[in-house]
């Protein structure tokens, strides 16, 4: 017979592999290292179960693309602000300079209709839109830079527009200047 003791060279692995099982006993219980059963076929999970993890799989999910949308718009929202701001800046440039260097061109921005202020410096009455009161800077950019004078507090009014979120939304930003106040 067979038998199998805790001091036996034999491996579990060994008996496994031949199919052998430790003898038993003359009370009938086996006697040595006890062979693993496997355990019967566990049942999968209830299709309850798997429809609420699926569930809640499925809101984390929402969540994070709502979260990275928002934040996507919000960013894309603040980069076209600040390339606004950046164009406001540069026409509110142009007026500090000719404040400090020519004041005949300072008084040739002193006029009582929207204008832009060229690159060179000149005044652009011809391109403004008369409905949004800007000039398009040009045809590949979105962005309109508009200014307009005011003869009784002695401010330039700076107005950049840009189409918004929506379609037909249209954000803009104001800086105001007062020449010989740096």
């Amino acid at each position: 017979m067979n038998l199998i003791t805790k001091d036996s060279t034999f491996s579990l692995i060994h008996l496994i592999k031949r199919g052998s099982r430790p003898a038993l006993n003359p009370e009938g219980r086996r006697e040595g290292i006890p062979l693993f059963r496997l355990s019967r076929f566990r049942a999968g999970d209830t299709i309850v179960e798997v429809l609420v993890s699926v569930t809640v799989l499925a809101l984390v999910l929402a969540g994070a693309y709502v979260s990275s949308s928002n934040s996507l718009r919000q960013g894309t929202a603040a980069g076209n602000r600040n390339q606004a701001l950046g164009h406001a800046q540069a026409q509110i440039g142009l007026i500090k300079s000719a404040a400090g260097t020519n004041a005949a061109t300072l008084n040739s921005y002193k006029i009582n209709q929207p204008f832009c202020i060229a690159s060179d410096g000149t005044v652009d009455t011809s391109s403004i839109n008369q409905a949004e009161g800007v000039c398009y800077l040009s045809s590949w950019t979105p962005y309109g830079v508009g200014v307009k004078y005011s003869s009784s507090n002695q401010v330039f009014t700076v107005t950049a527009k840009w189409p918004g979120g929506g379609a037909t939304a249209q954000d803009q930003l104001v800086l105001y200047y007062k020449a010989g106040s740096n």
